[in-house]
Order: structure tokens, then C-alpha cells, then sequence
């Protein structure tokens, strides 16, 4: 960017003088402007060479009361110096140059260095296209360039329309290279001789590199089918916004549209329906193609390409006449010449795509000289060169002249000697794959031979392509990244989803591979949006939003900042997408977003109108943390006290203690240490009641209160005084840890983590002293602490965090930079959540097909991978899953020592500890070792979670014969039940108890009770969730009994909330289903469905889908039930829904639907489904697991 001129210190140097003079904060000037942080920082920052707009500087010269006049008189000065600084530079690009060097003209709110910037060559191949002169287009000339350059104009589309050897290539050719001052161009020129070049993957990939090039950025990495399109329409908005800040025009050429393959294919997407129907900031359009075929039909009919206005008749030049007659009589030559000649033609007309002279030479077994002197005069009109796929392969490669050489080519060889020219390519394809496709792999092997394969539909070789780890490696190694792979895979599954009958193995071989690639947005910290956007990147930022996998956290922090920076128009209309929350704890999260990118008022105002307790004072805490943090004091208090109000209505203890806890913490760091000690004694009160795990997950909660309380020493002795539990003493220390860095003692703080034995919660601890430094504007301290931090995901969130703060401390700059680090650090992460429980599915498929040797080693290899994961609940989860397939496999020692070693739950309804035992006290039993399981189900001491495993053993007993002593445990399991004070807990653990014996045959105990939670149930009078919940329960415990009418009549019973009625009527019906009475279950889903076809929010609609449309699938209507799952937009609940279908359905349509799972990122989901479909496709992907984890 370089140094800024002296008239432009000098304008910067008055605007901050009176700042300063005035004892204004940035804040002040911001708010009195209207303008963005982002904008008032660089218009002030004196060692930046951001020039503020003319608008910007109005701004601000009133908000300071200084001179207009005498202002933009320096700022003209500082224009004027800046464009004699570009012309001087032997780097600058000159405006209209294409957009394929480094930018020219005035600098805007960019970083001025990043990282790995892309550099475009395809202005080189666009020069092989044009002519050497262009003659007889003068006309048509002036008026593309009329259109370009014209401020206001009816229309954004110029669409020129002719048939083929017209010339249209060679006019918009010349253009690109010869575009007239102000315009900035960005190119594609549809090529369907070119397999690589004729379609949108490879439009979208050729217009990124350009545009990269042109925002000085590097191309996106890892794109999918689903992000591709999104990284395309941000990097053109962004590109055309700059444009239009510095007085130009983007404009976006586009050559051939009739020529797209993807355009005809089977799934029918078209590059046309990619082009922006509402071109943003000024952007223009310049298309052509032929009359027919017509415009593709994925093309909106209200785009403009389909407006007659916009379209031109382009009249045939006679230059084009001539070089078409040149051309075809020397096709005509070489297809009568000698069988060299004819090889040549043959094998270029075959590949469709480009053939370098070294690969021409290996597969006529000529040499390359040989090759280039023969096409350079022999046929010189009839072949073209063009660039290398790749920048680092610096090969020229040859094509046919024109598409309709092409096609007479592919006419007159016919199809049985092509095929006998493509058996060559596949033979030349395998001698390198079977080298594990080596370095010096061909380009056109790499790229353009895929293609080929797609357009003939060869779909073995394509899955072959598909699932080879080695050719994905060389890739990787050089284009670096997995875009290329992860574009073969989806090719080769939609190429087996065309198919009448897909192979399931081959979905599965191919899921696999996708899932080795794609863990690269999993780390991506929700947060860094908000600070992409306060750094003046929102169309990037929502583009990263929107891919994230806590999307609700990041579109609401993204919100806040847009609202924060000022940025209104852009804030309302996300706002807008936000409303179809699917749940109250979402909301509490995107309040928490709001926060704490400083869009208070919003935050506060939706956490008011919350409905449920815990969420709501789990949002309101979240507010007056954020206020507290930024030192308004007086609000963080009035917030504070309605979170207290809303924790007295939560009737859940572990939630209660919980928001308690987090209410005195933000009190504490108010300074409000009286308020907090008595919050933090009432917690403690809480939880010296009840289970054992409740006392022991209330008294880390109270150790970190005490911690923020400023009693340090106290705390970490407590905390270090826990001896019975890690996990536990582990978490206990995180908390002191934070409560001391926030007083400001850094190195005490950070040896309290690094004492944390745990290595996730060590991370976890050390990460929150970094973020307690950088909000303290400890800086330095933040980030060395941050670079100690081993675990990726960790540190890229501490170092969003620290970013965040330095934008508020007005070092963009520096800000910038770590969100650059943080990003990179993220996608270095890889996702050991989603890796282990992956894993354990593929190993509990495989038990289940009987393949217990491929299970064993698949859980041994998922074991250790789930203990490095993070989150204590997901650690959880994925050591309960590896616990279920080693005692399914008869390995019951392990099987027990990891249950044993799985830690307490956050989400402590859970239990995934004493369900992983009941796993493996169930196994045993099913082995015979009743004692041994009895044993291990006594050793669960809490009543709530007892009465279940102990019903649960006690059914599996009388499954095995073993009445009297499932009798027995029946009996303990109730007086257990009947232990529980609380009525709603107590009535659910009844039904669960009744639902549980009833599936084991224990039919009439069962009935007895359902038939008493049922009377509970009738008690009820609160209307809750949690009352609910335990309705639904009681009413499939009665359904399963056969007192069908009372379940019917407690299903009924519940108007609020509304999903619970909804799930309490699907489930009775579910039960009458596969009692054999058809008749009432379907009347039953009928009442259920017209009340999810009542709900108008079609957001609000779809969370109630599921339920019914299991419901629907259980009565036999697969046709319909399996229609109303794919309705569901939302990704998880769409494939969860499918599966119920799948798992009801017949195996025609189970199979059906598993074509559509085994595509879906939560492919894992479905192999429990697949085991009973085509075991054999399991068997492949548990054997593709293990090879790729050799």
C-alpha cells in the first residue's frame, strides 16, 4: 500500500488534533458521524494510506465543527499525489489493465499485506483467443464500451447473440484485453472442447483465481458444492464495492454460455444461473452465445438474460468466415492423413481437454519436438494452445481450434475408434495411478481426464478417482488445498445418484473420503465473523457466518457488529433471516453474540421475550457480562438483576445452580462483591441437596464464584483438594485460573492452568487467561499466552478474542493480522468430536454385520481421539459410543474401564456414564454373567438415573429367562422411582420403567406402571416442559401396555408447548402402528399433522416435521412420510428424519433413501439402517476407514 503522502498526514493530523482537543473517544465521533469503526479509524490512523472518501471527510468536518473547504482542498491534494505515487510505481496496474495484476488507483479499507495472494494467468489464455487484430467489429466495439463506461443505464446485462464462427469469441476476447479506462474486467470464456473449461465448477474456480488476484487475497481453500457458490458471490460483491469506491466498474465477460455442459446434465445447473440477477455495486455484465440451445432452466424466468431488452443480434464477420474455412480443411487433412496425423487428431478429439506435447509424445510414442513441429505446421490452424490448468505447470497445452471442429471430429472417428483412443487415455490413466500417482503425474491426468470421464459417464473409473487417497495427496501437494479432491468426489456421487440402482458400497467408499477431507471449518470460531466485519469485510464475514457450524452464534455476532459499525441496512436484513430459531437456547446464544459485538439494545431486548427460565437467564447474564467487560457498570447491574429474577423461576437444580453461579460472576466483575457472595451461598445451599453428582458439579461452579469473588488462595486450595475425580479437580482449577487472570495476576493465573493435567481443559484454562489479559488491554501478555496454547481451536478463539478487543483499542492493523492467524490456526484443527464418533459408528456397524476384528480395531483407534475432544459433554458422548460397540463385541473389561473413566457430563441430564455401563451390564447379561451386570447397575447410587438402568438390566433379564431376578430389580428399580421427591422426575421415571418392561415382554408389571405415572400425570397441573416431557413419557409407557385410550387421552391433553403435543400424539400413533390398529394411529397423525399445518411460520412449521413424519412412516405411508422429511431444511433433523422413514420402510425404499444419506455430512447417522439394507456396503466403508487410517 506504502507510506501515506504528506497531505495526507497532514488531513489525518487535523482530524485527530481536534479529536484529541475536544477529549472525544472514537466512540463519540463514530456516533455523531453515523460512520463505521472501521471507517472513522482509518480516516484518522496517521500511518495508514486508507485515503476517507469526499462523504467521509464532510462527515467528520462537521461532527469536529473544522472547515469543510480548507479539508477537501488538502484531501484533493492528497488524491492528486496518490495517483503521480500509482503511475510512478513500475508495480502498479493500470486502470482497466483486467484485474489481472496488482491493483492501481486509491487504496481502500483493506489489510495492507495478506498472505499468499492469488496471481491470475488466465488473461494469458484469454490472449490466445483474440485475434491479432480485430477487424470489422468497430460498431459493436464502441458499444460494449458505451455500456461499460455509461453512470446510469435501464439495463445491467448486454447479451450478444449469434450463431457459431460468428466471431463472438474474438470480439469479447479483444475487449477483456483492451477494456476501455475505469473498467476492471473479470473473464470466462465456456470452452466445450475443453472438459475443464465448460462448466460452473470450472467457471466459479477461473473467476475466484481472478478476483483473488484482484482483492489481493488468496483463492478460497477446501470449497464444497455448498460453499463454493458463496465464496463465488462474496469475493464478486467485494471485488465490485472496490471498484466502486475508487471510481471504476467491474464488469464480468462471459463467453459461450450455450457451450456449458453442466447446463444439459442430469442435474441440470447451468454457469448462466450463477450470474447475479441484481449485479451488486455497480457491476455490469457481457455475455454471448448462440440462439439455441435456449436459455438453461434453472435460470429464474425474471433474470434479465431472459429480457429481449438486453439481447443483440451479432452479424457473422467475414474474417471468421475464413479462418472457419482454413480450419475445417485441415481437419479434413488430418483426418485423411497418415495414422500419426490421425492418432493426434484422435487422441485430442478424445480426451476433451487439453493435451500437452510431453503427454501427445508419451502416448504416440513419438518425442515432443516431434509433437510441436507437427502441430505447428501441418495443422497449425486446426489446434489452439492454451495455458496449463495449474500455475506451477508451466506446459502449453493443445485443443481443437473450435467447438464445431470438435464435433465434426467426434462425427467423422465415430464412436467405436474413439473408444478405442480413450482405452489409450485409461491405459496411460493406470500406469500412473498404479504409481500411486507420482510427482510427475501429467497435468491432464490430474484434471482433464476426470472430466472426460464424467462427460462419458465412465462411472467406474470416476468412483476409482474418487476414492483414491494418493491421487488426492498429489493434488493437495499442487494446488494446496482439497478443493479438486473434494470436486471429483461429489462428481462421482452424483454420477452414481443419476443411476437406476446406485451402488451403497460405492456411496459409502466415496462418504468416507469426503469425510477425510472436509474438517476444515469445524474450529472456525463463531466470533470471528463479527471481527471480519468490524475489520470491514461483511460480505466475506457473512459468507464464513454462514458455513459455520454454530451459524446461529455467528450470523447473531455478525448482526451485532453490522448494527455496531453502523452498517443498518445490512443489519435489518440479516436480522430478518434470524427469526426461525429453532430453540430458546439458540436464542440465548445469539443474545450472547449481541453483546458482545456491542449491539446491546437488540440482546437485551430479545432475551426479555424469553420464555423458558434457564435460557432466559442464561441470555440476560450473557447482556450484563458484555456491559460489565466494557465498563457500564450501572447497565450490566440492572441487567444482572433481571437474570437473578429469571434463575428463582428455574425448577431444574443443576440449571438453577448454574445461572446463579454466572449471574454472581458478572456481579463480581462489577465490582458488586456483596450481591455476589450472597448468590454464590444460595447456590451453594442448592447444591448440598439432592444426588451425589449434583454436589460434586455445584461445588467447581462455587469454587470459580469464590475465585471471581477474589478469594484466590481459598479457591485453588479447594480445588486442589478434590483427590477423587480428575475431570472434575481438573475443571475446578480452569475456573480459579479465570477468576485470577481477571484480577489482573497473569503469571499466577497461568501456572494455575498448566497445573490442569487434562490437556483440553489445560488449553481451555490457559486460553481464558489470554482472553482476561486482552480485555484488561494487556496485549502482549494476551497473545504470548495465546502462542502457548497447543490445542488449534483453543488458540484461534483466543485470538478472535484478542482481535476483537484491539479493534476496540483502535489497532486495526495489528487486529487484522491475528484474524488472519486465527483462521489459519482454525483450519489446522482437525475435528477429533466428529473423527471418534465417526469412527465408532463405522466400528458399531461393522459389530453388527458380525465383523467384530474390524470393530475392535476401528474403537481402539476412535479411544483415544475422544479423549483429546474438548467439550466435556462431547467427550462424553464419544467415549459412551466407544464403550457400546466394545461390549457389543464381548470386550467387557475395556468395555468397563472406559465407562468408568468417562467424564461428568455439562449437559448433566444426560448420564452418559451410567448409560455406558448399563451398556455394559446389558452385554454381560446377554453373555450370561448375570452377576457381573447386576454388580455394575448397583454401583449407580442416584435414584433418577438407577430406576432406569436397573429397569433396563431388569429387562434384558427377563429377555434371557431370567424372570424371578429380573423380578427383583423390577422391584428396587420402582422403590428407587418412588424415592424421588420431585413429582414431575418421579412420574417420568415410572413411564420410562413401564416403557422399558413392556419391550421385554413384562407386559402386565408394565401396565401397572404406566397406569400409576399416568395418575401422576393427571396431577400435573403446571404446564411446563419439563411436566410435559414426562406426559409424553407416560403416554407411550401406556400406549405400549395397551391402555391405548388413556395415552390418547394425555396426548390430547397437552396444548402447551405445542412441539410436545405434537410429539405426545406421534408417538401414540407410533405405538397403535405397531400394534396392529392402523385405523387410530392414522387418525392420530392426521390430528398431529393438522396441527404442524396450522403453524404460519413455515420456520416454526418445520421443527415438528420429524416427529409426525415418523409417525406417518409407521402407519405404513412411506410415500408421504418420506416426502415430508426432505421438506426439512434444517441439515441434522432432515437426515435424522429420514433414517425413522428408512428404518420402518421396506428395504426398496430404505435403500432409496440411503442414496440421499450416504451423500449428507451426517452420513454416519445412516449405517445402523444400512447394516439391515446391503451389509456388504458397510463392510466397504468400514475396510475404506481402516486402509485410510493405515
Amino acid at each position: 500500500m506504502g507510506e501515506p503522502s504528506s497531505a495526507l498526514r497532514s488531513l489525518k493530523s487535523i482530524l485527530r488534533g481536534e479529536l484529541h482537543r475536544r477529549r472525544w473517544t472514537m466512540e463519540n465521533l463514530e456516533r455523531r458521524t453515523g460512520l463505521s469503526h472501521v471507517t472513522v479509524s482509518n480516516a484518522l490512523n496517521e500511518k495508514s494510506a486508507n485515503i476517507p472518501s469526499e462523504r467521509t471527510i464532510n462527515l467528520l468536518a462537521d461532527a469536529l465543527k473544522l472547515d469543510r473547504a480548507e479539508l477537501l482542498k488538502i484531501h484533493q491534494e492528497a488524491l492528486r499525489l496518490n495517483k503521480q505515487s500509482t503511475r510512478a510505481s513500475p508495480d502498479a496496474n493500470p486502470s482497466g489493465s483486467g484485474g489481472h495484476g496488482n491493483r492501481g488507483g486509491t487504496s481502500v479499507d483493506r489489510d495492507a499485506t495478506v498472505r499468499s495472494v492469488a496471481r491470475s494467468g488466465y488473461r494469458e489464455q484469454v490472449a490466445r483467443i483474440a485475434p491479432p487484430r480485430l477487424v470489422g467489429r468497430d460498431a459493436e466495439l464502441e458499444e460494449i464500451r458505451e455500456f461499460c463506461i455509461l453512470k446510469e443505464s435501464p439495463e445491467v446485462y448486454m447479451y450478444w447473440r449469434a450463431p457459431a464462427w460468428s466471431g463472438k469469441s474474438a470480439l469479447l476476447a479483444w475487449f477483456v484485453l483492451h477494456p476501455p479506462p475505469g473498467v476492471r474486467v473479470v473473464s470466462f470464456f465456456v470452452t466445450a472442447r475443453f472438459a475443464s473449461q465448460n462448466d460452473r465448477v470450472a467457471f466459479a474456480d477461473v473467476v475466484m483465481e481472478q478476483l483473488a488476484n484482484l482483492l489481493l487475497e488468496p483463492i478460497p481453500k477446501y470449497l464444497s458444492e455448498a460453499t463454493r457458490d458463496a465464496h463465488l458471490f462474496r469475493m464478486l460483491a467485494e471485488a465490485a464495492e472496490i471498484c466502486q469506491q475508487r471510481g471504476e466498474r467491474l464488469v464480468l465477460v462471459v463467453d459461450g454460455l450455450d457451450e456449458d455442459r453442466g447446463a444439459t446434465g442430469p442435474q441440470g445447473h447451468s454457469i448462466a444461473a450463477l450470474l447475479p440477477a441484481r449485479p451488486p455495486a455497480g457491476m455490469r455484465l457481457v455475455v454471448s452465445g448462440r440462439p439455441n440451445p435456449p436459455i438453461p432452466s434453472d435460470v429464474p424466468d425474471e433474470h434479465p438474460l431472459r429480457d429481449p431488452h438486453v439481447q443483440r443480434p451479432l452479424a457473422v464477420a467475414g474474417a471468421a468466415q475464413v479462418v472457419r474455412a482454413d480450419m475445417e480443411r485441415e481437419l479434413d487433412r488430418l483426418l485423411e492423413g497418415s495414422p500419426y496425423e490421425q492418432d493426434l487428431l484422435g487422441l485430442l478429439t478424445a480426451a476433451l481437454g487439453g493435451l500437452s506435447a510431453e503427454d501427445l509424445a508419451e502416448l504416440s510414442g513419438r518425442t515432443a519436438r516431434q509433437v510441436i513441429r507437427h502441430l505447428g505446421t501441418v495443422a497449425g490452424r486446426s489446434f489452439t494452445t492454451r495455458a496449463g490448468r495449474w500455475a506451477n505447470v508451466s506446459s502449453n497445452v493443445y485443443i481443437l481450434g473450435h467447438e464445431e471442429l470438435q464435433d465434426t471430429a467426434i462425427e467423422e472417428f465415430g464412436d467405436r475408434r474413439l473408444e478405442g483412443y480413450r482405452q489409450r487415455l485409461h491405459a496411460w490413466a493406470d500406469s500412473y495411478g498404479q504409481r500411486g500417482w507420482p510427482p510427475e503425474t501429467p497435468e491432464y491426468l490430474q484434471h482433464g481426464y476426470f472430466r472426460m470421464l464424467t462427460a462419458t459417464r465412465d462411472v467406474p473409473r470416476i468412483v476409482a478417482c474418487g476414492t483414491s487417497r494418493a491421487r488426492h495427496d498429489r493434488m493437495r501437494d499442487i494446488t494446496g488445498g482439497d478443493t479438486a479432491a473434494l470436486t471429483e468426489i461429489t462428481a462421482a456421487q452424483d454420477a452414481l445418484f443419476d443411476l437406476p440402482d446406485p451402488d451403497l458400497k460405492d456411496l459409502g467408499r466415496l462418504a468416507v473420503h469426503r469425510y477425510s477431507l472436509v474438517d476444515n471449518n469445524s474450529h472456525i470460531p463463531p466470533q470471528l465473523p463479527a471481527v471480519l466485519t468490524m475489520l470491514g469485510q461483511p460480505t466475506r464475514a457473512e459468507a464464513l457466518a454462514r458455513t459455520n457450524p454454530k451459524r446461529i452464534e455467528a450470523l447473531a455476532g455478525l448482526l451485532g457488529a453490522l448494527t455496531s459499525t453502523g452498517d443498518y441496512e445490512r443489519a435489518e436484513t440479516l436480522a430478518d433471516s434470524l427469526t426461525w430459531d429453532p430453540t430458546s437456547l439458540a436464542r440465548a446464544d445469539v443474545v450472547e453474540a449481541l453483546a458482545k459485538a456491542g449491539d446491546y439494545d437488540r440482546a437485551e431486548s430479545i432475551a426479555g421475550k424469553i420464555a423458558k427460565p434457564f435460557e432466559k437467564a442464561k441470555a440476560l447474564a450473557g447482556v450484563a457480562r458484555a456491559l460489565a467487560q466494557t465498563g457500564q457498570q450501572q447497565r450490566a447491574s440492572s441487567v444482572a438483576n433481571l437474570a437473578e429474577e429469571a434463575t428463582h423461576s428455574i425448577p431444574e437444580p443443576f440449571e438453577k445452580i448454574q445461572e446463579i453461579i454466572e449471574v454472581a460472576r458478572v456481579l463480581a466483575r462489577n465490582g458488586e462483591h456483596e450481591r455476589a457472595s450472597s448468590l454464590v451461598e444460595i447456590a451453594r445451599k442448592i447444591g448440598g441437596l439432592g444426588d451425589p453428582l449434583l454436589i460434586t458439579w455445584a461445588r467447581v461452579k462455587i469454587i470459580g464464584a469464590i475465585a471471581h469473588l477474589g478469594d484466590y488462595d481459598r479457591a485453588e486450595n479447594i480445588a486442589r483438594s478434590i483427590s477423587d475425580d480428575e475431570d472434575m479437580r481438573s475443571r475446578a482449577l480452569g475456573e480459579v485460573a479465570e477468576g485470577v487472570a481477571q484480577a489482573g495476576d497473569y503469571d499466577r493465573a497461568t501456572a494455575i492452568a498448566r497445573s490442569v493435567i487434562y490437556k483440553d481443559l489445560c488449553a481451555q484454562a490457559l486460553g481464558d487467561v489470554a482472553m482476561a489479559a486482552a480485555h484488561a488491554g494487556e496485549f502482549a501478555t494476551a497473545q504470548a499466552t495465546a502462542d502457548t496454547i497447543t490445542h488449534p481451536a483453543v488458540r484461534a478463539q483466543a485470538l478472535v478474542e484478542i482481535a476483537r478487543m484491539l479493534i476496540h483499542n483502535d489497532q486495526v492493523a495489528e487486529a487484522s493480522s491475528l484474524a488472519r492467524l486465527a483462521e489459519e490456526v482454525a483450519r489446522s484443527a482437525p475435528d477429533y468430536d466428529v473423527q471418534a464418533r465417526t469412527l465408532a459408528a463405522v466400528a458399531r456397524a461393522a459389530a453388527q454385520t458380525g465383523d467384530h476384528s474390524t470393530a475392535r480395531a476401528l474403537a481402539d483407534l476412535a479411544e483415544p481421539i475422544a479423549r483429546q475432544i474438548g467439550g466435556t459433554t462431547s467427550r462424553a458422548r464419544a467415549l459412551f459410543m466407544v464403550t457400546t460397540v466394545l461390549a457389543d463385541i464381548g470386550e467387557y473389561d475395556k468395555a468397563e474401564t472406559i465407562a468408568h473413566s468417562i467424564p461428568y457430563s455439562e449437559v448433566t441430564d444426560d448420564y452418559p456414564k451410567e448409560w455406558a455401563l448399563t451398556a455394559v451390564a446389558v452385554a454381560l447379561t446377554q453373555a450370561g454373567d448375570y452377576d457381573r451386570a447386576e454388580a455394575i447397575v448397583r454401583s449407580i447410587t442416584f435414584p433418577l438415573v438407577a430406576s432406569r438402568m436397573l429397569a433396563k438390566l431388569a429387562g434384558a433379564l427377563a429377555r434371557a429367562g431370567e424372570h424371578k431376578r429380573a423380578a427383583a430389580l423390577a422391584d428396587e428399580a420402582e422403590e428407587h422411582a418412588r424415592s424421588i421427591p420431585n413429582r414431575t422426575l418421579r412420574m417420568e421415571a415410572l413411564a420410562e420403567m413401564a416403557e422399558t418392561l413392556a419391550q421385554s415382554g413384562e407386559y402386565e408389571r408394565a401396565a401397572s406402571l404406566a397406569g400409576q405415572a399416568a395418575i401422576t400425570a393427571r396431577s400435573i397441573t403446571h404446564s411446563g416442559r419439563p411436566e410435559s416431557l414426562a406426559q409424553i413419557a407416560a403416554a407411550k409407557a401406556l400406549a405400549r401396555t395397551g391402555g391405548y385410550s388413556q395415552a390418547e387421552a394425555i396426548a390430547r391433553s397437552i396444548i402447551e408447548p405445542f412441539d410436545i403435543r405434537v410429539r405426545a400424539l406421534a408417538a401414540v400413533a407410533g405405538a397403535l402402528a405397531q400394534a396392529g390398529d392402523q385405523v387410530r394411529a392414522s387418525l392420530l397423525v392426521s390430528i398431529a399433522g393438522a396441527d404442524v399445518r396450522s403453524i404460519i411460520d413455515p420456520d416454526e412449521r418445520e421443527r415438528f416435521l420429524h416427529p409426525v413424519a415418523a409417525a406417518l412412516a409407521r402407519t405404513g405411508e412411506y410415500g408421504q412420510a418420506e416426502a415430508m422429511a426432505r421438506t426439512i431444511t434444517w441439515s441434522s433433523r432432515r437426515v435424522r428424519a429420514l433414517i425413522d422413514v428408512a428404518d420402518q420402510a421396506d428395504p426398496a425404499v430404505a435403500r432409496k433413501i440411503l442414496v440421499t444419506l450416504l451423500r449428507d455430512d451426517d452420513w454416519s447417522e445412516s449405517l445402523t439402517t444400512l447394516v439391515r439394507v446391503d451389509p456388504g456396503a458397510v463392510s466397504a466403508i468400514a475396510e475404506e476407514f481402516t486402509a485410510l487410517l493405515v
